[in-house]
C-alpha cells in the first residue's frame, strides 16, 4: 500500500515511521533517480524558456515549469539528505538490536556456564580428588609410588616413552577449592605436588 503513494509521501512516511535500512536504501535509490529525471526536465524547460524561436506563451509556460522543477529538485535534494541521515539512524538501531540479541544469547550461555560450574565443579573435583586418594592408597599398599598410574596408562615406571616423558597425573593435578575463601586460603581440594 505504501508503494502506491507518491514518492514525497513515501519519503515522509520513512522519515517518521518505523522502517528498515533496506527500505530506506531503496527509497534513496528511487529519490536519486527521480532527482535525475527532474534535472533532465529542468534543463529542457530552461532551454525552451530561453529559446527565441519558441512563442511567448509557450516560453512563459516553460519558465513556470523551470521554477517549479527547480523547487522540486531542491526539495528532492533535501529529501535525499534527510534519507541519508535516516539511513544512518536506522542502521545504528538495527545494529543495536542485533547486538542486544547477541548479548542476550551470550548472557544465556554465561548463566548456563555459571550454573554448571557452581553445580558440577565441586562434585567433579571431589570425585577426582577421591580418585587420586584411591590411587595414592593403592600405591602405598603395593609399596610402589606411581604403580597404579603407570599400569593404567601403559607407561613404564620411569614414565619414559618414545614420545617423551609422561608426567604423573597425581603429581600434576591441582584442584583449587570452589569456595572463594577456601581458595584464597590456599586450601585446595587436591594438590598433587603436596602429596609427593
Amino acid at each position: 500500500m505504501l508503494d502506491q503513494l507518491p514518492l514525497s509521501d513515501r519519503v515522509a512516511a520513512v522519515l517518521t515511521a518505523a522502517t528498515t535500512s533496506g527500505a530506506v536504501s531503496a527509497l534513496i535509490s528511487e529519490a536519486a533517480a527521480e532527482a535525475g529525471r527532474l534535472k533532465v526536465a529542468l534543463d529542457a524547460a530552461e532551454a525552451t524558456s530561453l529559446d527565441p524561436l519558441v512563442p511567448g506563451a509557450e516560453a512563459a509556460s516553460a519558465a513556470d515549469r523551470f521554477v517549479r522543477l527547480d523547487l522540486d529538485i531542491r526539495r528532492q535534494q533535501a529529501a535525499l539528505q534527510a534519507l541519508d541521515r535516516r539511513l544512518v539512524e536506522v542502521t545504528r538501531a538495527e545494529e543495536a538490536a542485533v547486538e542486544r540479541v547477541r548479548l542476550a544469547a551470550a548472557k544465556k550461555l554465561q548463566d548456563a556456564a555459571v550454573t554448571a560450574l557452581r553445580e558440577d565443579y565441586p562434585r567433579l573435583a571431589g570425585e577426582l580428588a577421591a580418585l587420586m586418594r584411591q590411587v595414592a592408597a593403592a600405591d602405598e599398599a603395593i609399596g610402589s609410588k606411581g604403580a597404579v598410574e603407570h599400569l593404567a596408562r601403559g607407561v613404564p615406571p620411569n614414565g619414559a616413552t618414545t614420545w617423551g616423558v609422561v608426567s604423573a597425573l597425581s603429581a600434576a593435578l591441582f584442584l583449587p577449592a570452589f569456595d572463594a575463601q577456601e581458595a584464597a586460603y590456599l586450601r585446595p581440594i587436591w594438590n598433587g605436588r603436596a602429596q609427593g
